[in-house]
């Protein structure tokens, strides 16, 4: 099946991972924003970078479909302009995501580094924000999210893995059955969905099994 035909139900998923991610921005301080997150970040700057990913991945969009909306978009200067921009940035995803039906299936939609085709623009912005919640170090982890959700996160790392030529020689399976041949195959890495993320995003292994000592691959940005 066709990704795009799942664009409604992608969507309303999105809005629930957006929404647990909300629970925890509405809740920082300034104080809390300085705090250490993963890869040698800030929750601000983890939250700050899924913003502009989000706006970025509005304007790809649009680019494509000919729309142009006059967006308003305040710098964020100060942590208290951080949950109106996170929220703003969804809103316009959505908005945005709600066009790609009129893109023929195979356009390609550039954000940052990668290319993405029309039905996995939605799964890559709701890794991007699973991701970046995990990031935050909070209570919250990514065994929380949606099984569906874990699985975009690990797709959306794959991706960008083999689109930038990073990829190892390696073959991942999950308990929940997926099955990923990198660069050809090579050494099986087994775990469930969740571990692997953790693996691609961060280079924690977790209760993964590797056949033999791998290197992580390069670090989620």
């Amino acid at each position: 099946m066709n990704r795009l035909e799942r664009l409604y139900s992608d969507i309303s998923r999105l809005g629930r991972e957006t929404e647990m991610l909300d629970a925890v921005v509405i809740m920082l301080t300034a104080d809390h924003l300085q705090r250490p997150a993963a890869n040698d970040q800030t929750q601000y700057e983890v939250l700050v970078k899924l913003i502009n990913k989000g706006y970025g991945l509005a304007d790809a969009i649009n680019e494509k479909t000919g729309h142009a909306p006059n967006y308003d978009r305040p710098e964020i200067t100060d942590p208290s302009h951080v949950i109106h921009a996170y929220r703003q940035a969804h809103q316009q995803v959505v908005a945005a995501a709600a066009l790609l039906p009129s893109l023929p299936e195979d356009e390609h939609i550039q954000h940052g580094a990668i290319r993405l085709r029309p039905g996995e623009v939605v799964p890559q912005r709701i890794a991007e924000t699973v991701i970046a919640h995990e990031d935050l170090l909070s209570a919250w982890t990514i065994e929380e999210a949606d099984p569906d959700s874990a699985l975009d996160a690990v797709e959306a790392m794959l991706r960008r893995l083999i689109q930038i030529d990073k990829a190892p020689a390696v073959t991942i399976e999950t308990e929940e059955g997926d099955r990923w041949d990198l660069a050809g195959g090579g050494p099986r890495i087994f775990g469930d969905r969740e571990n692997i993320a953790m693996w691609l995003s961060r280079g924690e292994q977790g209760d993964l099994e590797f056949e033999k000592p791998i290197m992580a691959p390069p670090v989620w940005t």
